[in-house]
C-alpha cells in the first residue's frame, strides 16, 4: 500500500494538485528557538487502495 499511496502522490504532484478533492494545509510556527514548518496534503483513497479493503478512507501525507 506504501507504493501505491507515494505514486498517486507522485501523480498528484506532476499536475501541481490540481485535483478537486485534494486539500492542502500549510502551517508555520516559531516554538522554543526553532522555525518549523509543516505540510499536509490530504486526498481520497485510490481505487487500488480499496482494492485492498481500505473502501471508507482518504490519505494525508504529511512533508
Amino acid at each position: 500500500m506504501y507504493e501505491i499511496i507515494n505514486q498517486n502522490f507522485k501523480e498528484l504532484s506532476e499536475n501541481d494538485f490540481q485535483h478537486p478533492k485534494v486539500r492542502r494545509h500549510t502551517t508555520r510556527e516559531s516554538n522554543g528557538g526553532r522555525d518549523e514548518y509543516r505540510r499536509d496534503t490530504v486526498f481520497p483513497a485510490s481505487a487500488e487502495v480499496k482494492q485492498l479493503g481500505w473502501v471508507d478512507v482518504a490519505v494525508c501525507f504529511a512533508n
